[in-house]
């Protein structure tokens, strides 16, 4: 607890692409993990939250893949003449499960007209479970979409992963 590693939280609030994210980095203080017999087990996490984004949207929700392609597009008019937003954002992935996954490599893409597509944030490679978050600067286009562009393993090889992206509306 309160490790340096701080934790990527996203809250998905409508378990539906271009749904309303929560998305913060923060110190986990404390936790409990309640298992009554015969019960649901439930989790209860105490966090000192920094680099906070109310407004984000699920580009993907935590759902299973098991090839490469991209999700739904999802549009959030901007201020700028070009449909966008210029202070940039930050985007989260989550990687809950794997099996006999070699290898993903999940994107963030942008495009202002939906037919062509930007590449805006990558992901770093990965093997197992896992979290990231990566922050951009500059004009993020008004329509973002995830993309999963590699995807390798063995027989049967799946993944469970969800993708959210916040724009930085203040500088």
């Amino acid at each position: 607890l309160g490790g340096s590693t701080k934790q990527v939280v996203t809250v998905d609030l409508e378990r539906s692409t271009g749904g309303r994210a929560l998305m913060l980095r923060g110190d986990e203080n404390a936790y409990d993990v309640a298992s009554p017999m015969d019960e649901i087990v439930s989790v209860a996490v105490d966090m000192q939250g920094s680099s906070g984004y109310a407004g984000g949207k699920m580009l993907r929700p935590l759902s299973a893949a098991t090839s490469t392609g991209s999700n739904s597009s999802v549009l959030t008019p901007g201020t700028t003449g070009a449909g966008g937003t210029t202070s940039g954002g930050v985007a989260h992935l989550h990687l809950t499960a794997a099996s006999t996954l070699g290898s993903l490599t999940a994107k963030v893409q942008h495009s202002t007209s939906g037919s062509s597509w930007a590449d805006l944030v990558t992901f770093t490679a990965a093997t197992a479970e896992t979290f990231q978050r990566s922050t951009v600067s500059g004009t993020v286009k008004e329509r973002l979409r995830s993309s999963i562009v590699t995807f390798s393993g063995g027989a049967g090889a799946s993944a469970t992963l969800a993708v959210a992206f916040s724009r930085r509306v203040r500088t």
